[in-house]
């Protein structure tokens, strides 16, 4: 299993969510989801076949969505999508920073930095050269 960005390089961008200690199992689960969410292309080509532009995306998303993950364990770990109580009710994933893709809850700012690398493009074939 990939994981597209080291303890350091979090850091580096800007994060302070995740501790050292707890970084190296967000950031491979964060990696594995950006995997599934880009159809694998990753696994296929390497993370050094992209463009730099597209490996700082890649990198940023897996930042986004470790901190995400962290941030929501609780939630994300649980059955449930949804529950009421008293006329109160409160669903998962239809927040404004949150979406469902696929089954997977993502943040917001992840998927839209995975777009960005056009690797999330159903409709295009991406092949080794």
């Amino acid at each position: 299993m990939s994981q597209y960005l080291t303890y350091q390089q979090y850091t580096a961008m800007g994060g302070h969510v995740l501790a050292e200690d707890d970084a190296d199992g967000y950031l491979t689960a964060a990696s594995s989801r950006v995997d599934g969410l880009t159809f694998n292309r990753i696994v296929l080509l390497g993370i050094d076949a992209l463009t730099p532009f597209q490996q700082e995306l890649v990198r940023l998303g897996v930042k986004e969505q470790a901190d995400f993950e962290y941030e929501n364990a609780d939630v994300i770990g649980s059955a449930l999508a949804a529950y009421s109580i008293n006329g109160v009710s409160v669903s998962f994933g239809g927040g404004l920073g949150v979406e469902v893709i696929d089954g997977v809850a993502v943040r917001r700012s992840a998927a839209d930095a995975l777009r960005q690398t056009g690797l999330m493009c159903r409709s295009f074939n991406w092949r080794r050269q």
